[in-house]
């Protein structure tokens, strides 16, 4: 089930986002808490939800961004669009985040993702082979919210000699481009809702990278919001880069 588990899934979503490539602008509305949506969150949700449906995981509970009500477990944590904002501007920062939890620890071994970038093709899948973890880099790199680092919430680290810091949007993006060794560390000062996060730390814990909160090591996702600041790191970087996005809070 693992190896072609999510494969007829984004050959699906793919087909959705050509149709609705050209008319991605003109599609966005916002809800109630003014966070914008468009025609390929609601579908990229509905059928990921039909799909779901017809296999193994078919009695899991659904919870997505654009369709949820209790979060119990087993269950199935969607975005359907993670950075609706880049992907309605074309840029192409953002993923579909997928994890099947069998329970809310990160670490449970029958945990799966999947994480998929409509625009470039990108998805990281537990059949798909993951470079290997770098060695240790003098500087390290880290990518942090657009939004964020717009409204200057990163003034202080950013002149830290020993780090460097780009702007990058989704978060579920970001926790990709990490599990992929394109940076060192990916980091948030802001909440986080569960389906933000659950294919991107699920997939880091399997390849032995750590999710962390102002008090230490998070290992379990059981509630809707999680609290900020957040740190995805491996537990070698954790002691420094705690020093320098926790203590100063």
């Amino acid at each position: 089930m693992k190896a072609n588990l999510f494969y007829p899934l984004k050959e699906r979503l793919s087909h959705i986002f050509d149709e609705y490539r050209t008319k991605l602008g003109s599609s966005v509305r916002y809800k109630e808490d003014n966070t914008p949506v468009t025609e390929v969150d609601i579908r990229f949700s509905k059928e990921i939800k039909e799909f779901f449906k017809k296999t193994a995981y078919a009695n899991y509970t659904f919870y997505s961004e654009e369709d949820y009500q209790e979060l119990t477990f087993p269950g199935i944590i969607v975005d359907p669009i993670d950075g609706t904002r880049e992907l309605s501007r074309q840029i192409p920062e953002c993923a579909v985040s997928v994890a099947v939890m069998e329970s809310s620890k990160l670490n449970h071994p029958k945990n799966l993702y999947w994480l998929y970038n409509p625009f470039t093709g990108e998805e990281i899948r537990p059949d798909l082979r993951m470079p290997a973890i770098p060695s240790r880099r003098k500087l390290l790199k880290g990518y942090v919210s657009q939004t964020e680092w717009d409204e200057a919430y990163f003034l202080k680290e950013e002149s830290r000699a020993e780090i460097t810091l780009k702007p990058v949007g989704s978060i579920a993006y970001k926790l990709m481009l990490l599990a992929l060794g394109k940076c060192d560390f990916v980091v948030t000062k802001k909440d986080k809702c569960i389906w933000d996060i659950a294919g991107g730390s699920t997939l880091l814990n399997q390849l032995g990278l750590r999710l962390y909160g102002d008090t230490g090591e998070i290992l379990e996702l059981k509630q809707k919001t999680i609290k900020g600041p957040l740190l995805w790191c491996q537990e070698r970087d954790y002691a420094f880069l705690q020093n320098i996005f926790f203590k100063n809070e």
